[in-house]
């Protein structure tokens, strides 16, 4: 910050963006009360009130987050950098991992469809991803583990072994302990069309137009395809090279590690280290005064609006996680 910084003060500018968020959340939740009572006319005030609130302050989220990648696109989004504290206001996010707590049918079914729009190409169903996830932690650094550096040669042997178990365990051909298939979220029907073809090269082609529409350089067309495959990137590296490279803070029976020191490009997921020693912990950091876990604190907050129910926030961290 330089010295000649001085402060700017609730403007005209600020007064209309001010008025403008809050006619558009004024028009959310009344659609979004409308809507709930014209299709369940039993619900009560206070459900009303933490559904229609919460959806509202997770959608103003995403608009947060989406501001500054936007502005370095175009110089013209850049009144909302502007003014995107305002936003902040009210927002909130989402995580669902671990069986480390629950939630109610609806809302289960909201963050099946709100994981299939911000996962686009790269969605993954949650039933099978969990029983594959959980076979991680039980068969970690085995001949059985979904995926280990310890056992595959390369990344891409790795990968392809993922997808065959992932598919294995979506179509039901693959043999699971018992173990592995309680308390899971499952939607069939949701899960055949999100993962057609169909539905990945839709998305596929809404990142390609988002690129020639916003895009300043052409550089930035060669990250369309880590955008489209996001999701096995992201596995990469946690499951790869969190298992080569990194710290660890408990002396495990696996290759696990912390990799980054301070996670927020990965949100938390980095620790990977500490998550194999306490698999159905919420709070993936916290066991060094550096180690942030930016979903941490948002998992409170929804258990806070009762949207799910952690199953422990006691500061002893649960070992176990099936």
């Amino acid at each position: 910050m330089s010295t000649s910084y001085t402060a700017v003060g609730w403007n005209s500018q600020k007064k209309i963006y001010d008025g403008l968020i809050a006619a558009f959340c004024i028009g959310y939740l009344a659609l979004f009360i409308s809507f709930t009572l014209l299709f369940n006319e039993q619900v009560t005030f206070e459900t009303l009130l933490v559904r229609s609130s919460s959806t509202l302050a997770l959608l103003l989220l995403h608009v947060i987050l989406a501001i500054g990648p936007l502005c370095r696109l175009n110089t013209k989004f850049l009144p909302l950098l502007y003014n995107r504290r305002h936003l902040g206001v009210t927002m909130f996010t989402l995580a669902l991992a671990h069986g480390a707590f629950s939630m109610s049918k609806f809302w289960e079914r909201f963050f099946y469809i709100f994981s299939y729009i911000v996962q686009g190409s790269s969605y993954m169903s949650p039933r099978a991803y969990a029983i594959m996830h959980r076979m991680h932690h039980a068969y970690t650094d085995t001949e059985k583990d979904p995926h280990s550096p310890r056992f595959q040669k390369n990344v891409i042997e790795m990968m392809r072994r993922t997808n065959k178990i992932y598919m294995g365990a979506y179509n039901g051909t693959l043999q699971v302990d018992e173990k592995f298939m309680k308390n899971l979220p499952d939607w069939p029907a949701f899960d055949k069309w999100a993962l057609t073809w169909k539905s990945s090269i839709f998305w596929s082609l809404v990142y390609i137009a988002y690129y020639i529409l916003f895009a300043t350089d052409w550089w930035m067309y060669f990250l369309i395809p880590i955008h489209i495959l996001m999701g096995p990137v992201h596995g990469t590296i946690v499951n790869w090279f969190a298992h080569k490279y990194g710290y660890t803070n408990f002396k495990m029976n696996n290759t696990s590690r912390n990799l980054l020191p301070v996670d927020i490009i990965m949100l938390g997921e980095s620790y990977h280290n500490n998550h194999h020693k306490y698999p159905s912990s919420v709070n993936f950091g916290g066991v060094r005064w550096y180690e942030i876990d930016p979903v941490y604190p948002v998992i409170r907050l929804l258990h806070w609006l009762k949207v799910i129910k952690i199953k422990s926030i006691s500061l002893k961290r649960v070992e176990v996680e099936f």
